[in-house]
């Protein structure tokens, strides 16, 4: 909007809340969307310590069961206006 950027490369779900922004009117979201792979990698991760093993079978468990009862992806939708688990 200052005419300094004239492309930029970040999260979807960043544009899109900057899109959605009414100052955002003169800005465009163009090219291809990245999903992920070899170069981005499959998504986000979470890092904890060697001995915190039950800390993270407690996490796994718990972000596999919001993947499985839809919760990520409803709350991605309502949030981001994507669907961030495909």
């Amino acid at each position: 909007m200052a005419g300094r950027i004239d492309v930029a490369f970040a999260d979807t779900t960043y544009f899109l809340g900057t899109l959605a922004k009414p100052d955002a009117k003169d800005l465009e979201f163009v090219g291809p969307q990245f999903k992920g792979g070899p170069i981005l990698g499959p998504g986000i991760g979470a890092a904890f310590r060697k001995t915190d093993k039950d800390l993270q079978d407690i996490y796994n468990k718990a972000l596999k069961a919001a993947l499985d009862d839809g919760s990520v992806s409803k709350y991605s939708m309502q949030w981001f206006k994507i669907d961030i688990t495909k």
